[in-house]
């Protein structure tokens, strides 16, 4: 692949890396499977760091993803955004993470760490809208964004009748 597709891959392996340094000395803590780790719309006290393991991401009750890299951020936009947390985390097995108490305060005090942990976020977003804005990159079918044509659409057709008066 040509190197403008593996640059943000790489990145965001680099910043994940670089922020489990960052964490050494802090609280570690397990969770079993199905154990709650995060929860949608509570206040956000606490950011995790995802040392092993695989945790699922679930919004409005709709599992979104799933997550099993090392350095992989937990909580990390609410933190950032001082919002409550946007969904539930879940543990699917056994899962060890560092414990980040008032993580407001902490990146606060660590501004590496806070660069690093708003880059996670963006890349996120940025590989997301890569792939919306051109389905067919990187090789995709075509039937698999479907999915995703449908809502919009869906979304484009309420918001029109909407607008129209047709509710």
């Amino acid at each position: 692949p040509p190197r403008s597709t593996l640059f943000p891959y790489t990145t965001l392996f680099r910043s994940m890396e670089a922020i489990l340094d960052d964490c050494h000395g802090l609280p570690v803590v397990n969770f079993a499977p199905r154990d709650p780790m995060i929860l949608e719309n509570e206040p956000a006290d606490v950011m995790y760091v995802l040392i092993e393991g695989n945790v699922e991401v679930v919004r409005g009750g709709v599992p979104v993803m799933q997550m099993t890299a090392p350095g992989s951020l937990l909580g990390e936009m609410s933190a950032l955004s001082g919002r409550p947390y946007s969904a539930t985390v879940r543990a699917v097995s056994d899962v060890t993470v560092y414990k980040i108490a008032d993580p407001g305060t902490f990146l606060a005090e660590r501004p590496v760490l806070l660069l690093r942990t708003a880059q996670m976020p963006a890349l996120r977003l940025d590989n997301a809208t890569a792939s919306l804005s051109n389905p067919m990159a990187d090789g995709a079918r075509r039937d698999e964004f479907g999915v995703i044509e449908d809502v919009f659409g869906t979304l484009m057709n309420q918001a029109e009748s909407r607008i129209v008066g047709r509710s």
